[in-house]
């Protein structure tokens, strides 16, 4: 079961990629974006295995692969279904749309009607919280440690573990520091947060 690559790529057309192996053979993946002929990548894939087919999807992040890998676990939902959900909407986007049941933002996917929008929001709402939790990837406190610094006003009561996983979350989301933070701040002292979750939910009705 294929999980990463790394190579030269060979071709690129926004539909799949072939990858240079140091040993000379050459990896066909999809991939939606045109890469540069020449160039050095690095890639997460999940192996879709079929009766006649064997496919690899690739992406540049770790949580597109596991979110691509949870979609995929909603009925209805094939590969090809799920893969273009990602890559016309952006994870980001996806997750918003499952937390606040926004069916008309997944219907805006072409080839994504009313039937398979509501499946998804079905299957994924009550699996989305566990899901910012493994998006984090376990990265050390101590990376986290300089933006708890400029959090003011921290509550003191709360587990500053909130606050760590929610930054944490944030970032493998693709946010970039100055647009959370400042929410955060806002909702630093807020009563009734106790999981990281319940602050992320809080901060992105915002972005």
């Amino acid at each position: 079961m294929f999980g990463y690559i790394e190579g030269e790529i060979i071709f690129s057309d926004g539909e799949q990629l072939i990858v240079k192996l140091e040993n000379g053979l050459g990896m066909q993946v999809h991939y939606g974006r045109i890469l540069p002929v020449g160039s050095n990548i690095k890639l997460f894939l999940t192996h879709v295995v079929r009766e006649d087919s064997q496919t690899l999807y690739a992406f540049s992040e770790f949580s597109e692969k596991k979110l691509f890998e949870l979609l995929l676990t909603v009925s209805g939902v094939g590969p090809r279904t799920a893969y273009l959900l990602i890559k016309e909407l952006g994870q980001e986007k996806i997750i918003q749309a499952v937390l606040y049941e926004d069916k008309k933002l997944l219907c805006s996917v072409s080839g994504i009607g009313p039937k398979t929008a509501s499946q998804i929001l079905l299957d994924l709402g009550p699996k989305m919280p566990k899901t910012f939790q493994s998006l984090q990837l376990k990265k050390t406190i101590a990376s986290v440690k300089p933006d708890i610094a400029n959090v003011q006003s921290v509550n003191l009561a709360m587990d500053s573990s909130v606050y760590n996983e929610a930054i944490l979350a944030f970032r493998e989301l693709g946010f970039k520091d100055d647009q959370f933070i400042p929410i955060i701040q806002k909702h630093i002292s807020a009563n009734g947060i106790t999981k990281p979750e319940q602050l992320v939910q809080r901060v992105l009705k915002e972005l």
